[in-house]
């Protein structure tokens, strides 16, 4: 009812409004499919990858959430950090589908398929994206360039993922990981107020 009002006030009415209602009803779409097992879910949860791209892409729009609560939902800043968190959150979920593997037995996760070893190589192929991602706003002139030594502590700590898993260190792995992206969504607000 608030964001209606709001909405009623703005010059665009629900035109302005209906992209933050969008997102809101597919992350709301995505997430029930990912935790209900009834007979009408995907139970995406089950499904290995799916489910790792449901709550990725749940992750990714937050970020598009609160661009379209200010009437910018397709900002090209906002997209490419949405797509940035999208990549590190996927290649963290498979990461700790590997090191969870014992405890997942019956559920169809990507490492079930076909193995650590080569769900190990997807991650870290992700990874390589996701640090690709990172650059790419940088090379569009999106960001200024010369903000770009602030991401670089994040992207340092991302090269570092591929040496734990090559040691299966899967823990270590998704933690720098995690590490990697919280330093990199704050060097991006850093260079947002800059």
């Amino acid at each position: 009812s608030a964001a209606a009002f709001i909405a009623s006030r703005s010059d665009d009415g629900f035109t302005s409004w209906a992209p933050s209602l969008i997102i809101w009803f597919t992350a709301l779409l995505l997430l029930v499919n990912y935790e209900s097992d009834s007979k009408y879910s995907l139970n995406l949860k089950n499904r290995g990858l799916p489910g790792n791209i449901a709550i990725s892409a749940s992750v990714a729009m937050v970020v598009l959430f609160g661009s379209a609560g200010v009437y910018e939902p397709t900002n090209s800043k906002v997209v490419s950090i949405a797509i940035i968190g999208f990549l590190y959150n996927l290649a963290r979920e498979i990461i700790k589908d590997v090191e969870d593997m014992e405890s997942d037995e019956g559920r169809n996760t990507l490492v079930m398929k076909i193995g650590p070893e080569k769900t190990r190589i997807v991650a870290y192929l992700i990874s390589l994206s996701t640090f690709i991602s990172i650059l790419l706003p940088f090379g569009l002139d999106f960001f200024e360039q010369q903000y770009l030594i602030l991401v670089m502590p994040s992207i340092i700590i991302l090269l570092m993922v591929k040496t734990k898993l090559s040691l299966a260190q899967d823990y270590a792995a998704q933690q720098l990981l995690k590490k990697s992206l919280y330093l990199c969504l704050m060097a991006f607000a850093v260079i947002s107020l800059i």
